[in-house]
């Protein structure tokens, strides 16, 4: 008995950044993936062929077409960026913030999340969160999240 076998497979290669997505407008953690097609004999990939790459967003999954070059620029960029899952983590305390501050905004003065982001944006110093975050977090991290989490508050194409 032969046992054959073909189909897709995805690899995750790297953590490529937190970005803003095009589909569902949230700003998140964007990895790169090389998806390729393959024919097995007895498990054992024996081909592969059609060799693509996609930046997938985190939350809404959705895969973003890239081209080679454009995949191997990434990586030698991603060689350069702090840890992901801490990254991430941190990203993921100055949207609780934000958050924070919106249902604030909303409860004591009915204000709208882009009225709370202009606030944020205007009294946002990153060197009293760097203060803030130093300790729980690497200074490289910080260094590379506080000015994207600044580049967010003055994006006004957001969901609510």
């Amino acid at each position: 008995m032969i046992i054959l076998g073909w189909g897709k497979k995805a690899k995750q290669l790297a953590f490529i950044g937190i970005e803003k997505c095009e589909n569902c407008k949230n700003w998140c953690r964007f990895d790169l993936y090389k998806m390729s097609r393959r024919i097995t004999l007895y498990f054992v990939p024996v081909a592969k062929w059609g060799k693509t790459y996609y930046a997938v967003c985190s939350t809404c999954e959705a895969g973003f077409e890239i081209s080679e070059p454009q995949a191997q620029e990434l990586l030698k960029k991603s060689v350069h960026l702090p840890d992901a899952s801490e990254t991430e983590r941190l990203w993921l305390n100055l949207m609780g913030v934000e958050q924070w501050a919106r249902e604030a905004g909303r409860k004591e003065f009915g204000a709208s999340g882009a009225e709370v982001r202009q606030v944020l944006r205007d009294q946002f110093d990153i060197n009293q969160y760097a203060e803030q975050w130093r300790g729980r977090y690497t200074d490289d991290e910080i260094a590379y999240a506080l000015p994207l989490f600044r580049k967010y508050l003055e994006d006004n194409d957001l969901p609510e």
